[in-house]
């Protein structure tokens, strides 16, 4: 009969083979799976213009037709687009041209396009014409900081409110006109403008301008603004219209 001094205490630091096999093997996944997940992926910059997918057929035989004549291969080497469409099949869509991370100059004037968020993702813009299309609003520009000329005539601004919530530090040339603007508050907060063209718009006091005291040429032809007086304030004016 044995007795509680002749029971053997279990081994004590030992494991199953079992578990350890079992364990090892979880490990093993866990490294696989997160190989997986950070494997490097291929930046932009170094994609061929076919590795990019492009919503509007219009936009994606632009961008492989400015790519073939300039011998462009990957997407970024391509520094400047002009896909302005008076016929022709029009730009609806621009969702795809945010991998081109060099553009600096884009121009897609005479389309049908209403928005820009993806345009406005890319970084290097310093002069976009974007007139003739069907735009009311402007987002957020991630190269606002960058961006030295800006064209949006011909669309459906009611507003330039848009202005006041970006950060234009070298806007130099602003067209909007032909649109539906009323007030010009909103320029107060691109003074340094050398350049602004709002004719054609439904405006009545053009006050706000005078406190742009860069201005060399100004164009506020065909509204109805009553006065025109404190327009002694633009000194640097050449061109009045």
């Amino acid at each position: 009969m044995a007795t509680l001094n002749s029971i053997e205490p279990p081994p004590k630091g030992r494991r199953p083979i079992e578990s350890r096999l079992t364990i090892i093997f979880l490990l093993v996944i866990i490294v696989v799976l997160l190989a997986l997940l950070i494997r490097p992926v291929k930046l932009d910059v170094y994609k061929t213009v076919d590795e990019v997918d492009f919503a509007d057929p219009a936009l994606a035989a632009c961008v492989k037709q400015t790519a073939a004549q300039h011998g462009w291969h990957d997407v970024g080497h391509i520094v400047s687009l002009r896909c302005n469409h008076p016929t022709g099949d029009a730009v609806v869509s621009l969702n795809g041209i945010e991998h081109l991370v060099s553009l600096t100059d884009v121009n897609l004037a005479f389309n049908a396009i209403s928005d820009i968020t993806p345009l406005a993702q890319l970084p290097n813009l310093a002069v976009i014409d974007l007139s003739h299309n069907q735009l009311s609003d402007i987002p957020i520009m991630r190269s606002a900081n960058r961006l030295e000329r800006l064209e949006l005539n011909y669309n459906r601004f009611e507003t330039l409110d848009w202005l006041s919530t970006q950060h234009f530090l070298v806007l130099h040339s602003l067209s909007v006109a032909h649109n539906s603007l009323d007030s010009l508050a909103p320029l107060l907060s691109v003074t340094q403008l050398h350049e602004l063209n709002v004719r054609n718009n439904r405006l009545v006091d053009i006050a706000p301008v005078f406190a742009l005291t860069d201005l060399e040429v100004a164009d506020f032809g065909s509204n109805q603004v009553a006065s025109a007086e404190g327009l002694g304030a633009l000194v640097n004016v050449q061109r009045l219209f």
